[in-house]
């Protein structure tokens, strides 16, 4: 599974541009959702979000009890402008 730190700020930032008519929802809406689906997937049985990349300088594998701050964040941005779709 990718990185959930990543998936919430492309999420946020498309559904973003989307909300503010920048970019086409009928070319990103399917692209938010899927990050969204994933983000929410994420999320296990005690409401802790996993799969989050722990800090370094480069790329590395994330495992489903990995969790920071950051992606949390990330998290609730996406789901802010998720939950303002028309």
């Amino acid at each position: 599974m990718a990185a959930q730190s990543m998936a919430g700020g492309i999420s946020f930032t498309l559904a973003r541009g989307m909300n503010e008519g920048i970019l086409d929802a009928d070319q990103y809406s399917s692209t938010v959702l899927n990050g969204w689906t994933a983000l929410i997937q994420a999320v296990n049985q005690d409401g802790k979000l996993g799969w989050v990349q722990l800090p370094g300088s480069q790329p590395a594998i994330s495992h489903q009890g990995d969790a920071q701050p950051y992606g949390v964040g990330r998290f609730l941005l996406a789901g802010s402008e998720v939950f303002r779709f028309p």
